[in-house]
C-alpha cells in the first residue's frame, strides 16, 4: 500500500514538473542542435537565460506556453548562460532573456527581435518554420537553402559585400552594416530610406523587387540602403526595429533621428513618398555638372532613364549671376518633374563639342535638348527659355509627341574642371607704353 502510494506521487512530481521546454547545457547543445556542423534539424528556439533575471522570470510562463504550442514542430529550449558561459560567449550573449533562431543554417542562428508573449513567440517562430517546410520541399539542403536564402535577397535588391557600394547585378540598393552605417548615412548630407530585413522574412522577399525598382526611379534623389538586422543586431535595436521589414527614413541634411515608414511596400508609393518628403524638407534636386564621362554615363545610362541637359552660356558671356539664373531655373523644372524617369544635368557651352553635335545645339544658349541613352534618340528644345516651354517639352517628350531624333554615334565626354562658382578671370593682354605711344 505504502508502495503504491509513494510510485503514485512521484508520477504526480514527473508530471507537474514537466515542461516543453528543453534544457541544455555546454556539453550537450552542440551535439543535440548540430548547430557546429550546420546540419538541419528542424527549428531551433533558444533562450540565453540567467536566474536572478527579472525579465527572464516574466517571460518563463510565455515561453512555457510557446514551447507547448510549437510541440513537435519547433523545439524550444533553455540555456543558463551563468552556467553555460563558454556557449554564451560563442553566442555573444551580451543581455538577458536572449532568444535566437536556429534555423536551416544552424551555423548562423538569427537573433529573435520580435515580442516576448507566446502568440508573438509562436507567429515569428512559425515562419522560420515554414520556410523550411518550402525549402525541403523544394529539394533545397541546410547550406544550400540557407545561403538561397540570402543570396536571393542580394542578387534581388542587395549587395553582399558590405563595402556600400553596388553590387555587380547592377543593384541600386545599398548595402548598409554596422561598420559603413555611420560615413555613408548619418555624416553623408544625402537623404536616405533604410529597410532592416532579415533573410528568412517573406514580407521581406516580397519587397525586394519594389524596393529596387523604387531604388532605380529615385537614384540621383534619394538613397535607398539595406541593413540585414539578423546580422547587424545592435544596430536594429539603436533604431527600434522589432520587426520585418522595418523602414526608416533618414533626412537630408544634419541627421537627428529617424522617422518611421508607414507608407505602401510598392515602388510607386514608396517612390512617391520619398519625393514627397524631399519637397517637404525642401531638398531642391541634385543636376551635376558633365565634367567626366561616368557623370553623364551614370545619369544616362540607367534603365529607362530620360537625360535633360542644359547648355549654359560660356562663363564670359553670362557671368556667375546670369550662370547661377539659368541653373535656379532649370532646378524648378527638376522640382516639377520629380517622380518622372529623369534625370537632369547641365554643361557649360563648348566643353563638351561632341555632346553639342550629336544634340544639335547649334551654339544656341542657353540650349536644351533631351536623351535617351538606351534608345539611343534624343530631341532639341526650338522655343525660347523659359520654365512653361521647358515643362511643355519635356511632357511631349514623355507622352511622345514630341519630334524624336535617332542618334548618329553615341559622344565622347571629356574630362574637364568643374565650375568653381565665381566670375571668369578676365585677362588683359599687357601693351608697351612705347607701342601706344609710337602710334
Amino acid at each position: 500500500m505504502n508502495g503504491s502510494f509513494i510510485l503514485i506521487f512521484l508520477c504526480l512530481i514527473v508530471l507537474t514538473l514537466s515542461s516543453d521546454v528543453i534544457d541544455l547545457n555546454s556539453q550537450n547543445f552542440e551535439h543535440l542542435t548540430q548547430a557546429s556542423t550546420g546540419a538541419t534539424t528542424g527549428d531551433w528556439l533558444v533562450e540565453f537565460y540567467a536566474p536572478w533575471c527579472g525579465h527572464c522570470k516574466s517571460l518563463a510562463p510565455e515561453y512555457e506556453k510557446a514551447a507547448t504550442i510549437l510541440k513537435g514542430i519547433v523545439k524550444v529550449v533553455a540555456v543558463d548562460a551563468t552556467t553555460s558561459e563558454s556557449l554564451a560567449k560563442k553566442y555573444e550573449i551580451k543581455g538577458f532573456p536572449t532568444l535566437k533562431l536556429f534555423s536551416n543554417d544552424k551555423s548562423k542562428p538569427i537573433d529573435y527581435q520580435g515580442q516576448r508573449t507566446s502568440d508573438g513567440i509562436v507567429t515569428e517562430t512559425m515562419k522560420a518554420a515554414n520556410q523550411l517546410v518550402k525549402d525541403r520541399k523544394a529539394g533545397k539542403s541546410s547550406s544550400s537553402s540557407g545561403s538561397s536564402s540570402s543570396s536571393s535577397k542580394s542578387s534581388n535588391s542587395k549587395n553582399s559585400n558590405g563595402s556600400g557600394s553596388k553590387s555587380s547585378g547592377g543593384s541600386e540598393v545599398i548595402t548598409l552594416t554596422e561598420t559603413n552605417f555611420n560615413a555613408l548615412v548619418l555624416e553623408s548630407n544625402d537623404h536616405w530610406l533604410v529597410e532592416f530585413y532579415a533573410p528568412w522574412c517573406g514580407h521581406c522577399k516580397n519587397l525586394a523587387p519594389e524596393w529596387e525598382t523604387a531604388a532605380k526611379q529615385l537614384k540621383g534623389s534619394v538613397k535607398l540602403g539595406a541593413v540585414d538586422a539578423t546580422v547587424h543586431s545592435n544596430l536594429a535595436s539603436q533604431y527600434g526595429v522589432k520587426g520585418y521589414p522595418t523602414i526608416k527614413l533618414f533626412s537630408a541634411g544634419k541627421k537627428t533621428g529617424a522617422k518611421d515608414y508607414n507608407g505602401p511596400r510598392e515602388a510607386a508609393g514608396i517612390v512617391e513618398y520619398a519625393l514627397k518628403t524631399l519637397d517637404d524638407a525642401g531638398v531642391p534636386p541634385n543636376i551635376p555638372e558633365i565634367t567626366k564621362p561616368n557623370i553623364f554615363s551614370d545619369s544616362c545610362n540607367a534603365s529607362g532613364k530620360i537625360c535633360v541637359i542644359l547648355f549654359v552660356p560660356h562663363i564670359l558671356d553670362s557671368g556667375a549671376k546670369g550662370r547661377n539664373n539659368y541653373i535656379s531655373q532649370f532646378i524648378e523644372v527638376a522640382k516639377s518633374n520629380r517622380g518622372q524617369p529623369l534625370s537632369f544635368l547641365w554643361v557649360e557651352a563648348g566643353s563638351q563639342p561632341e555632346l553639342e553635335e550629336s544634340l544639335e545645339i547649334n551654339q544656341a544658349y542657353p540650349g536644351l535638348a533631351v536623351l535617351s541613352y538606351e534608345k539611343k534618340v534624343y530631341s532639341t528644345l526650338r522655343l525660347s527659355f523659359n520654365n512653361k516651354n521647358i515643362n511643355s517639352f519635356i511632357s511631349s517628350v514623355l507622352t511622345g509627341s514630341a519630334k524624336i531624333l535617332s542618334l548618329k554615334s553615341l559622344p565622347t565626354i571629356n574630362k574637364i574642371k568643374p565650375w568653381d562658382g565665381k566670375d571668369a578671370e578676365i585677362i588683359q593682354d599687357e601693351i608697351p607704353l612705347d607701342d601706344i605711344l609710337n602710334d
